[in-house]
């Protein structure tokens, strides 16, 4: 798995990171990954279906969603 990301948040609540670049086979795996170690799986669930899971540009990158 290759990502690229940076630190956008860390605290008490958690962390929160921007990945940059993603390769597109390896975005199931991080999914998977974050989920498994994640002290409460299911509102990992919830954020990534409340955001729409990753949204990639043309040119590979990943960008926030609004």
């Amino acid at each position: 798995m290759i990502v690229q990301g940076s630190v956008t948040r860390s605290n008490e609540k958690g962390i929160a990171i921007k990945f940059h670049t993603i390769q597109l086979e390896s975005a199931t795996n991080l999914k998977h990954l974050i989920t498994m170690n994640a002290q409460d799986p299911e509102q990992i669930e919830l954020e990534y279906s409340r955001h729409g899971g990753w949204i990639f540009t043309p040119d590979g990158s990943n960008q926030e969603h609004q």
